[in-house]
């Protein structure tokens, strides 16, 4: 759907330009995986111990979770170092953002992981969302806002490794010559920042599908325990 909150700047400029990012470069992550219930050791109230945040397990990241950014963040995962059909367009600048174009459609995937600047983390993970997706789509001279992006950005979801979901929210856009979009996030108000993916298709291929094409390549995000 063409809508006009995209003007045909890049994401990559977009981002460069409009955020005051401040990510962290940390090691290879360590993916906490699912618990094997028959291994685990009654206490003494009959129950199991399952790793939680706030009774909520760590296998799923609805909007209304409580994060706990003391012993835990979310990243992204990176299949895509050794797939041949990716090819590195902007390298890891060591502050939690680079990008890759899919050689096969000339795409490029825009990523970010860390905080931001400039949000206000008393609002609901899902509107801290809408409103870190509206400093992306603002463009000089022409602000959005948080409320202005809900009007057009919708419910989404990711997988998280090496199971469940991450409850992001996303918003698509084209311009006149062609050129699609497609930005989806996540942040916590705990971490006061999240995760980033902007993709953006030359005319002729969809940001939408190209989205679905990494999904398939294995994207996905990975909760990874603050070190």
């Amino acid at each position: 759907m063409t809508h006009p909150l995209r003007t045909a700047a890049g994401i990559g400029i977009l981002i460069v330009g409009a955020l005051t990012l401040a990510g962290c470069a940390l090691p290879m992550p360590t993916i906490v995986g699912p618990v094997d219930s028959s291994s685990q050791e009654p206490t003494d109230d009959g129950s199991t111990d399952e790793p939680t945040t706030d009774d909520t397990g760590v296998g799923d990241l609805p909007f209304d979770v409580e994060f706990d950014a003391a012993t835990m963040t979310l990243q992204w995962t990176d299949p895509f170092m050794t797939d041949a059909n990716y090819t590195v367009s902007t390298a890891d600048d060591g502050n939690g953002s680079w990008a890759y174009t899919d050689t096969r459609t000339d795409c490029v995937a825009t990523f970010y992981q860390g905080t931001i600047t400039d949000l206000d983390t008393s609002l609901d993970d899902s509107a801290l969302t809408d409103s870190m997706l509206a400093i992306v789509l603002t463009s000089d001279g022409d602000m959005m806002t948080g409320d202005e992006v809900a009007q057009y950005a919708y419910d989404d979801v990711l997988p998280l490794s090496p199971w469940g979901t991450v409850e992001t929210r996303s918003i698509t856009s084209s311009s006149d010559d062609g050129t699609t979009w497609l930005d989806t996030a996540r942040m916590f108000g705990s971490v006061g920042g999240g995760i980033y993916l902007g993709i953006q298709c030359p005319s002729g291929q969809d940001a939408s599908a190209e989205f679905e094409t990494l999904l398939g390549d294995g994207l996905a995000a990975v909760i990874v325990p603050v070190q």
